[in-house]
């Protein structure tokens, strides 16, 4: 993450927002009144997603079961055709 103050960021907008999307890392701008973080869309919405998915702790224990079952190679492949079954 790189760090830059509000002053050099206004300066140098459309480089900083190009590295950003290049690289995918996020921007900490340093300001007086507060920071605040840039980064890419799809990387706000794939914390956004995480976020959801372990906002209730029932859904948050299926996926950590889902996870360890993956590690362990416990798990079996299945077909979309039975899925539906």
């Amino acid at each position: 993450m790189t760090t830059v103050t509000m002053q050099k960021f206004a300066t140098q907008i459309d480089e900083m927002l190009g590295e950003i999307d290049n690289n995918g890392d996020a921007l900490l701008v340093e300001r007086e009144q507060g920071n605040f973080m840039i980064m890419p869309e799809r990387d706000y919405n794939s914390i956004m997603e995480t976020l959801y998915l372990l906002s209730t702790p029932t859904n948050a224990e299926h996926l950590q079961h889902g996870i360890e079952q993956a590690n362990s190679g416990s798990y079996s492949i299945k077909s979309i055709d039975d899925l539906w079954k």
